[in-house]
């Protein structure tokens, strides 16, 4: 008995020589895939494992991790959530061939909890600026080779023309409100929240966009719950025949910053028609993660105009709406079931106060005979309102702040 147990213990103890030998000849992504295949907490496994190399270090061992596995073991590997975000870390460094295996079991997949999201070779240069966050792969929502979002409908445009032109950028001359021109998509509130967010703090809209230098985009954005999410989308744009992007885009054709916002945010919503018709409340949460209310312009004006005062002070986008009543607005040139960016609130020598307002359509201003509405007395969209007219003619005010003295 006794040297049966003996005999046992041996045979263990060569076993696990044996199995120590072999170890020593593996590499370390063979041994971080066999420990992976075999643990319950995979994610957290993987992280480690690339926390400890050096930078030159890491490709090697996430192409050594997709040798060992194969594609059998990518794909079983990615039938588990955490599996699925353990892939996503191996991702990350791995290189061209490996990322291309990596992609082809993705799509394999189908719709998994992590989409893959750098492109073929591709090495994304990450501004310092930037929290290590932002460049996060589990919260990011893009498959490299993902169409386009639906259009608006198939008879708007005269067929696809990819890039603007040789000249195209994102930005031209920087950042501005002015930037802005509302498209095809009745999605003006999402434009008027753009505009006045670039109004307010035109390097939120930097940083908002990141270049990855291969014709791609990555834009972040925000969940119904304020939580951040990211897109990557092309520089590939609808187009009129004469050049002219079909859904938004700049003063300067070859400028397409918020036609890059538009379309990402087009592929969060699952379409370019189903962002029509969405609520200021709901494209300034999209926008800056930030809870906003919607407030009826039927207060004494000048609990209003503190209110939109506050908010704009502290950097907060502000948005009009308009009544859906076209015949209220009759030689006035305010558009019905509108939404316009709230640029500015300011009083004058007189005590009178004004509220400064652009049209996302970058042109159609307001008009009254009684005083000059311009504000640089060029057709640029933007135009200046007392606050008793603003009362009187726009339904309602989205903003951040709430004026203090009114009840809810």
């Amino acid at each position: 008995m006794n040297q049966t147990i003996t005999n046992i213990s041996l045979i263990k103890a060569t076993t696990l020589a044996d199995r120590t030998s072999n170890t020593t000849q593996q590499t370390r992504g063979q041994i971080l895939w066999h420990k992976t295949n075999l643990s319950s907490e995979r994610e957290q496994l993987v992280k480690e494992a690339f926390s400890h190399c050096c930078s030159n270090e890491k490709q090697q061992l996430a192409d050594d991790f997709v040798k060992e596995a194969k594609r059998e073991g990518l794909n079983n590997l990615a039938e588990t959530p955490d599996g699925q975000y353990a892939l996503a870390e191996v991702y990350r460094h791995a290189s061209k061939d490996s990322a291309e295996l990596m992609r082809d079991v993705n799509r394999e997949q189908g719709s998994t909890a992590v989409n893959y999201t750098k492109g073929p070779g591709v090495t994304l240069n990450i501004p310092d600026f930037l929290p290590s966050t932002f460049y996060d792969p589990n919260n990011w929502d893009f498959t490299y080779d993902r169409p386009d979002p639906a259009p608006e409908s198939d008879d708007i445009y005269g067929g696809r023309d990819w890039g603007l032109d040789e000249n195209a950028q994102l930005y031209v001359n920087g950042i501005s409100y002015n930037d802005i021109r509302q498209g095809a998509v009745g999605d003006c509130s999402m434009m008027a929240t753009i505009a006045s967010v670039a109004s307010l703090n035109p390097n939120f809209i930097r940083d908002t966009i990141i270049d990855n230098h291969n014709d791609t985009y990555t834009v972040r954005l925000y969940s119904s719950h304020g939580n951040a999410k990211y897109f990557t989308v092309d520089g590939e744009l609808y187009r009129e025949p004469n050049g002219t992007p079909v859904y938004a885009h700049s003063g300067q054709l070859n400028e397409i910053w918020p036609a890059i916002i538009e379309k990402a945010y087009a592929e969060m919503e699952g379409g370019y028609t189903n962002i029509r018709n969405r609520t200021a409340t709901d494209t300034i949460r999209a926008l800056t993660g930030k809870r906003s209310d919607y407030i009826s312009n039927q207060i004494p004006a000048s609990i209003l105009y503190q209110g939109i005062h506050r908010s704009l002070a502290n950097g907060n986008p502000v948005i009009a709406s308009s009544y859906n009543d076209a015949s209220r607005y009759s030689g006035m040139q305010i558009v019905e079931y509108h939404s316009y960016s709230v640029l500015g609130a300011n009083e004058d020598n007189n005590g009178q106060q004004w509220i400064i307002l652009r049209n996302p359509w970058g042109e159609f201003e307001y008009l009254n005979s009684n005083y000059n509405t311009g504000v640089l007395n060029r057709n640029d969209g933007v135009f200046r309102m007392k606050i008793e007219d603003y009362c009187q003619l726009f339904q309602g005010t989205t903003l951040n702040s709430r004026p203090k003295q009114y009840k809810y």
